[in-house]
Order: C-alpha cells, then sequence, then structure tokens
C-alpha cells in the first residue's frame, strides 16, 4: 500500500505562516519614557533656585532665632537676676543698675555744686560703662543697709511718706530754688465799722500759711532735681564730654538719699528717746589747730613727675628737719598763730592761726568729715596746749596743738549716741539675717603648701641677702 504524500495531506489546509520576530518593545518603550520626562535645563534651573531660596530662608531663620535668644538673655534674662538678698527683700540686675546710676547722679551733682570737675567726671565715665563693669559693692551694701532699715523701721510700725522725704529734700537743699518775694498776708481781728479805731499792727495778725501739698512739694523736688542737673551738664560741657547720667537719674538720687535720712532718724530716735537720755562728763570733743609742712612743698604743678619712692622719702627727710625746727621754737614760747599764717602749707586754715574743726575720739569733725588717722592718733595723746612732735601723714609734717578737750553738749552725745546704736542695730540685722550676694561666690581653694626655700645667702657686695630676699626682689624688679 502506497504512503500518501505530504502534500497530499495538507492539501485542503491553510498553511501556518511563519511566527513574527520579537520586537524591542520594552527597550523602545524604555528609551521613549527617558526621552520623555527628562526635566529641562529651564526646569534645573527652577529647582535650583528653590532650594538656594530654601537654603537662605534657613539659615536667616536661625540667625534670627539665634538674635532674638540674644536680645531675650541680654535683655530679660540677664536684668532679671538677682545679685543681692536681704532677708525677704532681692536686687536684680536692673534695679541694681538703676540704684547705681541714682548713687552716681547724687554724688556727681554734689560735687558739680562744689566744683569738683574730676569727681563729677569719674561719675559720668562709671555711668557709661555700668554695666559691663562688675558689680560695685559699695553700691550693693548700701542697698542691703536701706533694706534692713525699711525692716527694722516696719517692725516698729515706721515709715518715712513721700511728703516727709520731699519736705526734707525742699529744707536741706532749697537754697537752689528760684527765689521767691515773701508775702505776708495780714488779716483784721474784726470789721470795720465807722465807729472803729483805724488799723494797727496791734490789731493785724499774719495768717499762718497752708502746709504744702505732695502735689507742691513734688515740684519743688523737681526743680532742685532739674537745676543739679543743669549744673553737671554744664560742666561735662566744659569738659567736652558726652552726658551720661539723665534727668530723672537726679531726681531718684536724691529721693534715694533722703529716704535714708528720714527713715534713719526716725528709727534712730525711736530707739534712743530725748527724754529718756543720760549725757555724760567724758571728755568726746577735741579742738586743735595745726601747722602743715607739706611734702612735697609748694603747690603740685600738673607737668611735674611724680617722685619715686625714694624720692619722696628724702623730700620727707628735708621737711623733717624743718618740722622740728619749728617745735623746738613753738616749745620756747614763739607765737603759735603767727607761725602758722607764715609757715603753714594747709591753704583753709593757715589764715585762721592753723585752727582746725573740732572733732570726736572717732577723727570725724561735727559735720562727719573724717580726719587723717596719724593726726587724730596723734591729737588724742596730747595734754591740753601741749605742742606735738612733727607728725607725718600722705600730705607732709603737721606740728598739733590741742586747744581744748570737753565732753560733747548734749545735743551732740544724743546724736553720736543714736548713730551708735542705729549702727548696732544692722550690724546685728547682718548677722542673723539672710544678708548675701548672689550668686554666693565660690571659696577660693588656698595654694598649696609651698617647700621652703632655700636659706643659703648669696653675696652682693657688702649686703648679705637670703633667699628668700632675691626672691622677693626679683619679683619686684619684674613688677616695677
Amino acid at each position: 500500500m502506497t504512503e500518501p504524500s505530504k502534500n497530499s495531506q495538507t492539501r485542503g489546509r491553510t498553511p501556518k505562516a511563519p511566527p513574527p520576530k520579537p520586537k524591542p518593545v520594552q527597550a523602545a518603550t524604555s528609551a521613549t519614557r527617558a526621552t520623555r520626562h527628562a526635566p529641562s535645563k529651564k526646569q534645573l534651573e527652577t529647582q535650583r533656585q528653590k532650594l538656594i531660596t530654601l537654603g537662605t530662608g534657613a539659615a536667616l531663620g536661625m540667625a534670627l532665632l539665634a538674635l532674638m535668644i540674644g536680645l531675650c538673655y541680654d535683655q530679660l534674662w540677664v536684668p532679671s537676676q538677682p545679685v543681692a538678698q536681704a532677708n525677704t527683700a532681692f536686687l536684680s540686675r536692673a534695679a541694681y543698675w538703676q540704684t547705681y546710676r541714682a548713687a552716681l547722679a547724687y554724688q556727681s551733682g554734689l560735687s558739680a555744686q562744689y566744683g569738683a570737675v574730676d569727681s563729677v567726671l569719674t561719675s559720668n565715665q562709671q555711668a557709661l560703662t555700668l554695666r559691663s563693669s562688675p558689680e560695685n559693692e559699695q553700691v550693693i551694701t548700701r542697698w542691703q543697709d536701706d533694706q534692713l532699715l525699711a525692716q527694722a523701721a516696719a517692725a516698729r510700725k515706721l515709715q518715712a511718706t513721700d511728703a516727709e522725704v520731699n519736705a526734707q529734700i525742699v529744707k536741706e537743699m532749697g537754697s537752689l530754688l528760684p527765689p521767691v518775694t515773701p508775702t505776708t498776708t495780714l488779716t483784721p481781728t474784726n470789721v470795720l465799722t465807722p465807729a472803729s479805731a483805724p488799723l494797727t499792727s496791734a490789731n493785724l495778725v499774719p495768717s499762718t500759711s497752708p502746709t504744702p501739698t505732695l502735689q507742691e512739694t513734688n515740684l519743688k523736688v523737681k526743680q532742685i532735681s532739674e537745676k543739679i542737673y543743669d549744673k553737671y551738664v554744664e560742666e561735662i560741657k566744659k569738659a567736652e564730654r558726652k552726658a551720661y547720667l539723665a534727668k530723672d537719674d537726679f531726681e531718684k538720687g536724691l529721693k534715694q538719699q533722703f529716704l535714708r535720712s528720714v527713715l534713719s532718724e526716725k528709727l534712730a530716735t525711736e530707739l534712743v528717746p530725748e527724754a529718756t537720755f543720760v549725757p555724760t562728763t567724758t571728755i568726746g570733743l577735741f579742738r586743735t589747730r595745726h601747722i602743715l609742712l607739706k611734702v612735697p612743698p609748694g603747690e603740685a604743678q600738673p607737668s611735674a613727675a611724680t617722685p619715686t619712692p625714694d624720692e619722696n622719702e628724702k623730700l620727707f627727710e628735708l621737711r623733717r628737719a624743718e618740722a622740728e625746727e619749728l617745735v623746738r621754737l613753738l616749745r620756747s614760747g614763739a607765737d603759735f598763730a603767727a607761725f602758722a599764717k607764715e609757715k603753714s602749707d594747709d591753704p583753709g586754715s593757715k589764715d585762721n592761726g592753723g585752727d582746725l574743726s573740732a572733732f570726736d575720739k572717732e577723727g570725724r569733725t561735727l559735720d562727719g568729715q573724717p580726719l587723717e588717722p596719724e593726726f587724730v592718733q596723734a591729737a588724742l595723746a596730747l595734754e591740753g596746749d601741749q605742742i606735738s612732735n612733727p607728725v607725718r601723714s600722705q600730705f607732709g609734717w603737721h606740728i598739733i596743738q590741742v586747744v581744748e578737750r570737753k565732753p560733747l553738749d548734749r545735743a551732740n552725745q544724743l546724736t553720736t549716741e543714736r548713730d551708735t546704736k542705729l549702727n548696732d542695730l544692722l550690724k546685728e540685722q547682718r548677722q542673723k539675717g539672710q544678708v548675701k550676694r548672689l550668686p554666693e561666690p565660690t571659696p577660693t581653694p588656698l595654694p598649696p603648701t609651698m617647700p621652703p626655700l632655700p636659706t643659703s645667702k648669696v653675696l652682693t657686695g657688702t649686703n648679705q641677702l637670703t633667699g628668700t630676699q632675691n626672691l622677693t626682689n626679683s619679683m619686684t624688679n619684674q613688677n616695677p
């Protein structure tokens, strides 16, 4: 049997088409997508600008934040920090600055009135550098004393009103007010009728002036403080400087000072009542006269060089011989007042024969001015009319004679006793209360114990110096 051929088997069927060749569809699609989504140069530049803007904004924001933090620290946090405590009262740094400025204004105002220009300029400079300088311990101690004073007064139900403070300012410094023409209102004691006698001084009675109101005394205090401020500005302008204290500082300075004065007087009067005070007969007041031989002699010239310590000692020795000769002549009967007028270098006393203000045992005059400790010590050791040996002070050589020794009068003894009791009270308050600086200072550690220095002697010419002396000398030479 013959086998059918392939053609006969496939006859009548549609031949299958060969499968198409695969096209690189995927590759073509990826390339097309990449081409379609590729950013243009403009888009790239826009994106870069956005990044730069965001970065700049972030940097500015950080800088602004740092600035705000710095301002908050400098203007809010630093001023609010306490620098001192007096029991329940705390002194913030901002209040300290204000208290210090008021104290500088009061001090410079007084200095300007008396022509002490150097003191005015010093206070003005301190006002400029106040915030950047270390705290002034005297100002802080004075504030603490004021708080203790007010607390002690409050415990005794004492206070100083604004009217009392203003009245004290006007009383003490009223000479700075503009002159006012005094007027006296005369009020008739009866009504004139035709039958009445004519008015005479017998039936005219001066009317009493009403007590000034708080508003009136405030105005006077403002006028006084403005007068002081104007004098301060005048001295500053003469020196071609800029004024760093404001007009308001001077009014605050006055009220700060006289509040202390009024409150002290009230508390002292409470501590030592006048009715129960018994004076003593103890010698407590000394009146002296002196002859001063200045060292260096004569008026100091601004351009003159300051003498070295060795030169200064030679000048003291030269004038000591002159002082000893004067002592010899005075003890022989020479007239002290005549010698003072001729020989003394003290312009404040020579024309009065050398007479000085009376002072107490503490060396303070009746108006509270301190005298040189060396002078006071020598004067207290003298008997009446005795002439002292030459007494050395920073000014030169003094020859002293005690003219009078007597008890303080009752009024001065009462004042002294009250001052003593008031100071004792404040001292006790400090010891018993919470009175301290803030933050409390860290104790300084003691330096380690140094090994003993060699005791071998070094010969220098004819002088023999120990190791300790050589070390001291070398430090002195390095720090002239």
